[in-house]
């Protein structure tokens, strides 16, 4: 480690990297994107959905005329999630039954 009272700050190469805390949430940044003449607003999840949670019918990426109701479809598909989820971690839990 670096010791305390070098006033230069040097780095040594055992020191960790800083790291910027992670985002929280399923969703990304909402931005605008150009379809046709217009924009939507456009919204997609931070990770990749597996085979499964695409099987279910999650959805990666939103699409809606204003921010508002992006928030509202990102909240609802937030549900959807959560119900997907229980519904697997109670099939896990069965199956470590049999």
């Amino acid at each position: 480690m670096t010791p305390r009272n070098d006033p230069v700050g040097r780095i040594e190469p055992t020191d960790p990297l800083p790291v910027p805390p992670q985002p929280q949430g399923r969703w990304g940044m909402p931005y605008l994107t150009q379809i046709g003449d217009g924009y939507m607003w456009t919204c997609s999840t931070r990770h990749v959905l597996t085979d499964a949670e695409k099987r279910a019918g999650l959805s990666q990426t939103l699409v809606a005329e204003s921010e508002s109701l992006l928030l509202e479809l990102a909240a609802k598909e937030d549900e959807r999630a959560a119900e997907y989820k229980a519904a697997e971690r109670e099939h896990s839990y069965r199956n470590t039954l049999l």
